[in-house]
């Protein structure tokens, strides 16, 4: 969980970790060099700005089709609801 109450500065977070593993490991096994720098200094620079974008509206796209916490309890299934209750529910009657 990325600590932060706005969901863009998460994605925004979230696109500059990925940026970074894929210079890291991605790029060298591709041969672009660390960074990609054997592509020119543009390189690096342009992914960043494409991954920070697509980290900032892909989590405010999430962040709207979630479900609340408070849902959670309504969705749950009345065969195990028992379960998390502590009832046993293997009783005979």
């Amino acid at each position: 969980m990325i600590p932060s109450s706005s969901a863009v500065a998460k994605g925004v977070v979230f696109g500059i970790a990925a940026w970074l593993g894929m210079m890291v490991m991605v790029m060298p096994m591709a041969g672009a060099g660390l960074f990609g720098m054997a592509m020119g200094i543009m390189a690096p620079m342009m992914t960043l700005v494409l991954h920070v974008i697509f980290g900032a509206v892909g989590d405010l796209y999430f962040a709207d089709i979630s479900v609340p916490p408070a849902l959670y309890a309504a969705m749950a299934c009345p065969i195990c609801t028992p379960c998390f209750a502590g009832e046993d529910i293997l009783r005979i009657a």
